[in-house]
């Protein structure tokens, strides 16, 4: 920090990148969000045939889809409350161990969202393999009858 307890050129720009950051961390958030609620209805469509294909894994893949929902939701407050802070060094001056703190804070929240990504990105493979498996056993279905 400056001697007059100003935000520097450089760490505004900083906190401007951060700022971007979880501006498009939330835009993928909502992006997810409506895969899910299209995953949700892919499940409902398909259910019946999921159960009967394995019971165990329909089981599996619902209740992974409802605590991925639950992750990205607590991912959504964590941001939010992450860009809030951010909003605020970006407009306030405030102590450089305060914004050493807020750089401390978007690492943890990249991190958190790097993982939530992957997990997302593994129930939705796990989510296409079942079902398409269960739409080529359909298409089997149809053919040979």
């Amino acid at each position: 920090m400056n001697t007059e307890n100003k935000p520097t050129v450089m760490e505004l720009q900083r906190a401007q990148v951060f700022h971007r950051d979880a501006e498009d961390w939330l835009s993928e958030i909502d992006f997810m969000e409506d895969e899910m609620a299209f995953f949700g209805e892919l499940l409902k469509n398909y259910f019946m045939a999921l159960a009967e294909k394995d019971w165990d894994e329909e089981k599996v893949l619902i209740k992974h889809r409802r605590m991925i929902t639950t992750e990205i939701e607590l991912m959504r407050q964590r941001i939010n409350e992450h860009h809030g802070h951010l909003t605020t060094l970006i407009d306030q001056a405030h102590p450089e161990s305060q914004e050493r703190a807020l750089e401390a804070e978007h690492y943890e929240v990249a991190t958190g969202f790097k993982e939530l990504r992957k997990e997302f990105n593994r129930y939705k493979k796990d989510l296409f393999t079942n079902v398409g498996e269960v739409l080529k056993e359909k298409k089997q279905k149809r053919l040979t009858h």
